[in-house]
């Protein structure tokens, strides 16, 4: 299976080294990161139904977490790798009394905390783009969800002119990377073959408008 290595893979790892620099540019989305539309949309494409077990990956505060656990009975793995989100996470997840609903975890999309066949709806919302080896987080989606099970990746398209964020996002790069193009852009075709090469049947790569923004998503089943 091939490797996502090149200008971009060493961006995404420049952009998640370092922890101080990571919890400042996080605090300027922060609201985001508790709430959005987009998080909400994710969860009705989904659709996870009562009794499932669902995978949040890189669930940040727990917008889509949150969403998943009011609306549906389910059993949600939140997995976030950076420390000081976890603990607001788990902050959050005390104060509405969801623990035995929801348990917050360490891992990355290229190392799941969840057990071999015990995931029914897995996700990520605006999190590709920091995964180093997209073969690698494919491999262990795979592994990790269970006969039937589905897939769903969607990253907004900062790289769209029509987003509204699409300046903000040009300038922040063009200041902080050497390469001339979006780093956080990912080739969601390339992705798909990944899901492909792994084992996932049905996979579906598409562009569209969701929450009023251009977002890109490939969608699968094991």
């Amino acid at each position: 299976m091939s490797h996502d290595h090149g200008p971009h893979h060493e961006a995404r790892l420049a952009h998640d080294r370092s922890t101080i620099k990571a919890m400042l540019g996080y605090g300027r989305h922060f609201f985001e990161l508790w709430s959005s539309d987009i998080n909400a949309v994710v969860v009705d494409l989904a659709d996870p139904q009562p009794g499932m077990a669902v995978l949040d990956i890189g669930a940040g505060l727990g917008a889509a977490t949150f969403v998943a656990a009011g609306r549906r009975d389910v059993q949600v793995i939140a997995v976030e790798p950076m420390g000081f989100m976890r603990n607001i996470l788990k902050a959050r997840v005390a104060g509405r009394r969801l623990g035995s609903r929801v348990t917050v975890m360490e891992g990355t999309g290229e190392h799941l905390p969840a057990e071999t066949d015990s995931i029914d709806v897995a996700w990520m919302v605006n999190v590709v783009h920091h995964v180093s080896d997209l073969g690698e987080a494919a491999t262990e989606l795979i592994r990790v969800v269970k006969p039937g099970g589905r897939v769903l990746i969607l990253d907004e398209d900062f790289a769209d002119e029509t987003h509204p964020k699409f300046e903000q996002m040009r300038k922040r790069h063009h200041q902080h990377d050497d390469v001339d193009e979006n780093p956080i852009a990912i080739d969601f075709e390339m992705l798909g073959n990944h899901l492909r090469e792994a084992g996932f049947s049905e996979v579906i790569v598409q562009a569209d408008r969701l929450a009023g923004v251009p977002t890109r998503r490939v969608a699968a089943t094991r």
